[in-house]
């Protein structure tokens, strides 16, 4: 639980951060739902990145360690189960943030920088 409240904070910060940037996309066309569906993209490709080394690495050492712990082994469906894992827990702390950034009103963002 507070792996996702920490997500969603900086999730909220990058969104806050980009605002004005947001708001030239809105500008230019960018529907509520494509700002949507763009934050949410946008998360679930930093979390299955970053899901897929740190599974990767696992891989990668659980031979080793299975050196010292018998029996120690890394079936393919964990490495499939955190993947999907990590796309769940990237739309779950992201939904805030980019309902916000699709929310966001183009005169106010501007004028607020």
């Amino acid at each position: 639980m507070a792996l996702l409240f920490a997500i969603a904070t900086m999730m909220m910060q990058s969104t806050r951060e980009r605002t004005p940037e947001l708001a030239v996309l809105k500008t230019l066309g960018f529907t509520d739902l494509a700002v949507f569906l763009f934050i949410l993209a946008e998360a679930m490709a930093v979390f299955i990145a970053a899901a897929a080394c740190g599974l990767a690495l696992a891989m990668l050492v659980f031979p080793f360690a299975s050196q010292f712990v018998h029996g120690l082994s890394m079936p393919l469906v964990v490495f499939a189960v955190g993947l999907a894992c990590a796309a769940l827990v990237a739309v779950i702390s992201a939904s805030v943030p980019a309902l916000l950034a699709a929310k966001l009103k183009i005169a106010a963002a501007l004028a607020s920088r």
